[in-house]
C-alpha cells in the first residue's frame, strides 16, 4: 500500500459537495427510490453479520443521508459512525427516516475520507457502500480504512462497479431505472450496455470522478486484507442486467455453476460486493505464548527492552511463537543484515464504546508514544512532502510546515503517529475548537471548510 499515489482533488472533493448540496432526498421520487432499496441491504446486512463480519462501533464512509447507519442502529443494534463529504446530505437524514418510521444515527460527522478525524485502531468494521469507484486512485482511502480499523477487524465493500470487457464505450449514462426514450428501449435490448457505461452521467457532469475496476485491478487494492469473500452481481446501476437472454443461456452452458456469476460479471460487466479482514499480526495464547507474524529474513527479537537472535528453526517462517515471562507492550522483529525493516506488535486495546471519544483534528498530526525514532526505517520523513517532521529531536516533532495530509501516519507501519485526539472539542496541537454537541459534527480539513463549511477558531 506505501508508495506513489493520487489523492483525490480539491476540485474533486468540492464537485462531490454541490452535487449533494440541493438533493432533496424527502422528495416522493427519491423516497420511493429508497424503500426499494430496504430490503436488499437488510439482507446483505444479515449476511455479513451472520459471517461475523459487523461488529460495532461501525464506521460508514460515503453514507450521503445515512441510510445504511440508520438499518445498522435501528434493526441490528449496532452503533454506527456516518461520515461523508456533505454536511447536507448528513443533514437530510433526519427529516429522511422520520419519512421511513425510523431514527437516524446519533453519530453523524462531515469529513473527508483520506483525512478521517479519528484516531487509529477505532472501529471495528468499515463499511464502503458505492465508494471505491468515486477515487480516481483509491489508494489513500484504503490506507486511512486501515488505520483506523482494529486489527481483525473487517472491511465491507458493497456495488462496486466491474468494468464490462465485451464493450467498446463511448458515451455514459444515466442510471438504469433513469433512461428514457431510445436508451431505454436499447438497454431493454442489451444493446446499450455494448457502446456506453450505463450510470454516472449525473455525477460526471458536475465534477465527480466516476469509474470502474477490473477483478484484478481490485484485488491488488484489496491485496493487503485477507480473509476476503466477494459476491459478483450481473446487474448495472440502478438494476438492469448486463448481459441478454442469450448471453445468460450461453453462459450457463460454458461456465461452471460456481463460477458463473464471477465470470460473466467480468465479461458482461456489473457490480461486487463482500468483505475482507485486516490481519490480526500478534496473538495471545495460554501459558505466557504469543503467536506473531513476521517476515521469513527476520532473525533478532526484542520484547520491551531485551534482544536475542530467533533460533535456527522459526528463522524462515512467516508465524512464530514465542514465550515470556511476563506479557510485553510491544515485540520487534528485524534482520541483523538489514535487509528487511523492523516490524513492531504491539498490544491493542478495545475501541472506546462511544465514538465520540476517538474524534481527532483533521489538520494536523503527531508522534505517539509507540514511535521509536532510533529504531525504524523512517517512513514518515519519507513521504512528508513538506519536511515537516523533525527527525534528530528527542521527542520528535511536527514543524508549522505541516499541512495535517496525514501521508506520515499511514505509512507508518507500527502506529508511531497519529492525529490528536480532541480534548473537549479543542486540538491540542493547533488550538482550533470544533463544536460537538451540532447535529453533524464539522471535522473537515479547513480548506474545505474554508470553502463550504462554517467557521472555525485558533
Amino acid at each position: 500500500m506505501e508508495g506513489c499515489f493520487v489523492t483525490q482533488t480539491a476540485h474533486e472533493k468540492l464537485a462531490e459537495i454541490r452535487f449533494r448540496q440541493n438533493v432533496d432526498w424527502t422528495s416522493p421520487e427519491n423516497l420511493a427510490y429508497v424503500r426499494r432499496l430496504l430490503d436488499d441491504r437488510r439482507s446483505f446486512f444479515a449476511a455479513a453479520a451472520m459471517q461475523g463480519r459487523l461488529a460495532a462501533p461501525i464506521l460508514e464512509i460515503g453514507a450521503e443521508h445515512a441510510l445504511n447507519g440508520t438499518l445498522l442502529e435501528t434493526e441490528f443494534g449496532l452503533r454506527t459512525v456516518c461520515v461523508d463529504l456533505s454536511p447536507a446530505a448528513l443533514r437530510s437524514a433526519t427529516s429522511l427516516t422520520e419519512r421511513l418510521g425510523m431514527q437516524a444515527p446519533t453519530l453523524r460527522v462531515a469529513a473527508d475520507a483520506e483525512r478521517l478525524p479519528f484516531a487509529a485502531e477505532s472501529f471495528r468494521t468499515v463499511l464502503s457502500w458505492g465508494v471505491l469507484h468515486h477515487f480516481s486512485d483509491p489508494t489513500r482511502l484504503l490506507q486511512e480504512i486501515w488505520r483506523v480499523l482494529t486489527p481483525g477487524g473487517s472491511l465491507v465493500i458493497a456495488e462496486e462497479p466491474i468494468r464490462r470487457r465485451l464493450s467498446i464505450p463511448v458515451m455514459r449514462t444515466a442510471s438504469a431505472d433513469r433512461l428514457h426514450g431510445w436508451r431505454r428501449l436499447l438497454m431493454k435490448l442489451h444493446v446499450l450496455s455494448w457502446f456506453a457505461r450505463i450510470g454516472g452521467a449525473e455525477e460526471t457532469a458536475s465534477g465527480v470522478t466516476e469509474r470502474d475496476f477490473s477483478t484484478s485491478e481490485l484485488g491488488v487494492l484489496l491485496s493487503r486484507f485477507g480473509e476476503s469473500q466477494w459476491f459478483y452481481q450481473p446487474r448495472l446501476t440502478g438494476g438492469a442486467v448486463s448481459a441478454g437472454p442469450f448471453a445468460r443461456a450461453l453462459w450457463r452452458v460454458l461456465v461452471s455453476k460456481t463460477e458463473k456469476d464471477r465470470s460473466r460479471t467480468r465479461w458482461f460487466g456489473g457490480s461486487v460486493s463482500g468483505w475482507a479482514r485486516k490481519p490480526a499480526s500478534l496473538m495471545e495464547l495460554p501459558g505466557g505464548r504469543y503467536l506473531i507474524r513476521k517476515d521469513p529474513a527476520h532473525d533478532r527479537i526484542r520484547t520491551d527492552s531485551n534482544a536475542a537472535f530467533l533460533p535456527a528453526m522459526v528463522i524462515g517462517r512467516h508465524l512464530v511463537v514465542v514465550q515470556t515471562p511476563s506479557r510485553p507492550a510491544r515485540i520487534d522483529l528485524w534482520s541483523s543484515n538489514g535487509t528487511v525493516g523492523k516490524v513492531t506488535h504491539h498490544f491493542v486495546s478495545a475501541p472506546p464504546d462511544d465514538p465520540r471519544a476517538a474524534l481527532a483534528c483533521p489538520d494536523c498530526v503527531s508522534f505517539t508514544d509507540r514511535c521509536d525514532p532510533n529504531f525504524c526505517q523512517k517512513d514518515c520523513a519519507r513521504v512528508c512532502t513538506n519536511d515537516a517532521l523533525a527527525m534528530n529531536n528527542v521527542p520528535l516533532t511536527v514543524l508549522e510546515a505541516c499541512d495535517g495530509c496525514g501521508a506520515c501516519a499511514s505509512a507508518c507501519p507500527h502506529g508511531g503517529m497519529d492525529r490528536p485526539l480532541l480534548q473537549e472539542g479543542r486540538c491540542p496541537r493547533c488550538g482550533q475548537e470544533f463544536s460537538l454537541a451540532a447535529d453533524v459534527i464539522e471535522l473537515r480539513p479547513r480548506f474545505l471548510r474554508d470553502e463550504h463549511g462554517g467557521p472555525h477558531r485558533a
